[in-house]
């Protein structure tokens, strides 16, 4: 169990970490997609436009890009092209059923969210002709909970665990996914530009 969970937060942490490119680097995205919005009955959190999610991806993207020195133009000639072949947002519905004897809870179902954005992208090295796939996402959802809160502590309530809550996610979950999509797309990045250097 200790290695599975050691390998998770590894590839966890390698996909928020980019890499500096010392001597420098230009690259151009090409036409952005159009977003695509997969939104189940009964969704809770999706308020705002698909474009608008993009356009604050795209836009961290470029900010995160330029801490590891790379710069983005508009047109003309570049090292890297980036073409962005997808942006997905998502957001589902499943079902958590307590199966918990001791609980008052037991049989009930929780209908719980899971929210997700997800980019797919090819990188190309005006250089050599070479290319390489990037992808990057990020995703939060709704959890079932039965753990103590604050409050049980101060009043000495669900000592025994039996009482089940439904932990939901902030209001503005889809801003905080287009950043961290951003974010993460720009790493894929620069990992991908070391790789087609070699």
């Amino acid at each position: 169990m200790r290695p599975l969970l050691l390998l998770t937060v590894v590839l966890t942490l390698s996909s928020c970490f980019g890499r500096k490119i010392p001597e420098g680097a230009t690259l151009r995205i090409s036409a952005a997609p159009q977003p695509e919005l997969v939104i189940a009955d009964g969704a809770k959190y999706w308020n705002g436009t698909e474009r608008e999610c993009l356009e604050k991806t795209l836009a961290v993207l470029r900010t995160e890009l330029a801490g590891f020195q790379v710069t983005v133009v508009d047109s003309g000639k570049a090292d890297y092209v980036l073409q962005l072949s997808s942006y997905t947002i998502t957001e589902s519905i499943r079902s958590e059923t307590v199966r918990d004897t001791a609980s008052s809870y037991n049989g009930q179902t929780f209908q719980l969210a899971s929210c997700d954005i997800s980019v797919n992208g090819l990188l190309i090295s005006e250089r050599n002709g070479r290319s390489k796939k990037v992808f990057a996402g990020a995703s939060k959802d709704e959890q079932l909970k039965n753990n103590r809160t604050v409050f049980d502590l101060a009043l000495g309530t669900n000592k025994d665990r039996t009482e089940y809550r439904q932990k939901t996610l902030a209001g503005s979950i889809y801003e905080r996914l287009c950043e961290q999509s951003g974010q993460r797309l720009a790493a894929a990045v620069t990992r991908k530009m070391e790789k087609l250097k070699k």
